[in-house]
């Protein structure tokens, strides 16, 4: 059940979620709008594969944020946080489950 309140909760978040504004060669502006997308991205492919965790998701939130108060070096930070996160909880479904069923 908990999974599926993850999964909901991850979806209502993507579905508010927008590309960030274009730069105005403000310096860091560019790679940190580059992480945003990759990490919103990461964070679609996760809640596709049911596989997102809160961290990613609070990660992603927090380099929003940090992205429209133009703080780029932590939106970068946070981002690639996401980004990790979300790439770790698709690599988690393709172990089996522990412990692992008897022959």
């Amino acid at each position: 059940m908990k999974g599926i309140f993850v999964a909901l909760t991850g979806l209502a978040g993507c579905a508010w979620a927008v590309d960030p504004p274009a730069c105005t060669g403000q310096r860091g502006c560019d790679s940190a709008r580059a992480a945003l997308v990759k990490a919103e991205t990461s964070i679609e492919e996760a809640v596709r594969h049911e596989a997102l965790w809160t961290t990613a998701q609070s990660a992603l939130l927090e380099a929003r944020t940090a992205f429209a108060r133009a703080d780029y070096d932590a939106a970068t930070r946070a981002a690639a946080s996401a980004d990790e996160l979300a790439q770790m909880g698709i690599a988690q479904t393709r172990y089996a489950p522990f412990p692992a069923p008897k022959p």
